[in-house]
């Protein structure tokens, strides 16, 4: 996992009940999905031409957020397709103790004067492995 995101749930982002809105989850997820390919394609050589196609995502909000809390975001790639990426976003309290919600995102490599998916480089296969989940073997 890689640290994507660190912020503040400041009141104005907060709805009447002083919980952080359903609204500022999505933008802070999204900032951090920002951060990931970042980390996914800085320096590699990245190919202007291509960029990304979000295809999914899906919430699982677990405790609320409330006015004032610092919340931390970590990132892992939990698959890779031959073209595809599927990512996982925790958002926890800055000391670990809470989660506070989790989102799966699907993004696809896309070609944009071609207008679809296009192959990920091994460079970029190469990073987003070593941000996959490490599976002990069993015995």
């Amino acid at each position: 996992m890689a640290e994507t995101y660190r912020g503040v749930a400041f009141p104005w982002l907060c709805d009447q009940q002083g919980h952080l809105t359903t609204s500022q989850y999505m933008l802070m997820f999204d900032v951090a999905s920002y951060h990931l390919m970042d980390l996914l394609t800085r320096g590699i050589g990245d190919d202007p031409a291509l960029s990304w196609a979000d295809v999914r995502h899906e919430i699982d909000y677990r405790a609320e957020v409330p006015a004032g809390a610092l919340v931390v975001i970590d990132s892992m790639i939990e698959a890779m397709g031959t073209s595809s990426l599927r990512a996982v976003h925790e958002m926890r309290s800055t000391d670990g103790a809470v989660v506070h919600a989790r989102m799966l995102a699907v993004s696809v490599r896309f070609d944009k004067a071609a207008r679809r998916s296009a192959p990920l480089s091994p460079a970029l296969r190469e990073r987003a492995a070593a941000l996959l989940p490490v599976v002990e073997p069993t015995a």
